[in-house]
């Protein structure tokens, strides 16, 4: 039964993400042959976010909101049945910075899943590297 109250209300509106986090993470899955997990172990989701430089204090909302994500999947038995990690890097709110992340995410940490980063700035050539790997 949904909890009432503030607590629930907040419950309610992970559930939306959270079924769209497990359909992309299936269409990867399925889609790309890239996924790193082989079913065992955790479900490896990466971000870059601007947790340092001139809007370090704005996007620390959003770094808690993936954390707060992550720990209530986690509660709920995870992702198709596995934990989630969460890997989060800094981009001092830097175009090269997120670049360089979200390729080290998908080459050297071989996430399966990716989460956008904090501004349309950012968003705009961490997209280009995802499209570009055949990543979501």
């Amino acid at each position: 039964m949904p909890r009432s109250g503030p607590s629930g209300l907040r419950i309610r509106k992970l559930t939306v993400p959270v079924a769209l986090s497990v359909t992309l993470l299936v269409a990867t899955a399925c889609g790309s042959g890239q996924s790193s997990g082989g079913g065992d172990g955790a479900i490896k989701v990466g971000a870059s976010l601007p947790l340092s430089g001139p809007v370090a204090d704005s996007s620390k909302p959003a770094y808690e909101a993936y954390k707060l994500w992550r720990d209530e999947v986690n509660e709920e038995g995870g992702l198709l049945g596995r934990d989630v990690e969460l890997n989060v890097l800094d981009d001092g709110f830097d175009q090269n910075t997120v670049v360089t992340n979200y390729n080290r995410l998908i080459a050297q940490d071989r996430v399966d899943l990716l989460l956008g980063t904090f501004s349309s700035k950012l968003n705009l050539p961490a997209s280009s590297v995802a499209e570009r790997n055949k990543m979501l």
